[in-house]
């Protein structure tokens, strides 16, 4: 709202050098947010105030450098506050206070396939670009999904928010719901869908024959 103390307006800024900051958008009134920039820095994902029940755009699109807005969107999602990219890919998981994931193409700015009836509470992506995690936090529950379709790889159970992945992104910590955080090991989630099963035996098989230096 620095312009003129009621529009909130779209800046970017390199994080090094508070100088830098650019007014690069005008956007008249509120109720709306930044969420994140697209891994490649062309893109900007915002968030907007809005009701599952009307035509309103949940989530709109930014050119990152021109500041200039996008065709296409995200509908019916409530106040979208969380935005988790894919690694490796041009998919989106946004969640809003519809409490749906909405996995979308940030780059042709449409939705792919929205988990309906969820109450995920927070979404967090996989390294690998293969799976993500939703924490249902009335649940008291993780589910993981793949990312290309959503379908359901495995659920952990008492794990609630927040969820942190470790670096070596072989643990996940997470809330048990009486203030302590428990670690889920590798172990327990990464084997649990065949199709990731059947390459990770590839991948050990290979790994096995491969011919010393």
């Amino acid at each position: 709202t620095r312009r003129n103390g009621t529009d909130s307006d779209l800046y970017v800024m390199d994080p090094r050098d508070r100088r830098t900051d650019r007014r690069v958008a005008e956007i008249k009134g509120g109720g709306w947010a930044a969420r994140d920039f697209s891994p490649d820095g062309k893109t900007l994902v915002r968030g907007s105030w809005g009701r599952p029940n009307t035509d309103a755009n949940s989530v709109e699109f930014f050119d990152g450098v021109s500041g200039a807005r996008l065709e296409g969107g995200l509908k019916a999602m409530g106040w979208a506050h969380t935005a988790a990219f894919i690694p490796g890919t041009t998919r989106v998981v946004v969640l809003g206070t519809s409490m749906d994931p909405v996995m979308c193409d940030w780059s042709q700015r449409r939705e792919v396939y929205r988990l309906a009836r969820q109450r995920v509470f927070q979404v967090v992506a996989h390294p690998d670009g293969r799976r993500f995690f939703a924490v249902d936090h009335t649940r008291s529950q993780t589910s993981i999904h793949a990312a290309d379709d959503g379908r359901l790889l495995a659920t952990i159970e008492d794990a609630k928010m927040p969820l942190i992945l470790s670096p070596n992104n072989k643990t996940i910590f997470a809330g048990n719901g009486e203030g302590q955080m428990e670690a889920h090991f590798a172990d327990d989630w990464t084997l649990a869908d065949e199709k990731l099963r059947e390459e990770r035996r590839v991948e050990n098989l290979h790994a096995l024959t491969r011919a010393p230096n």
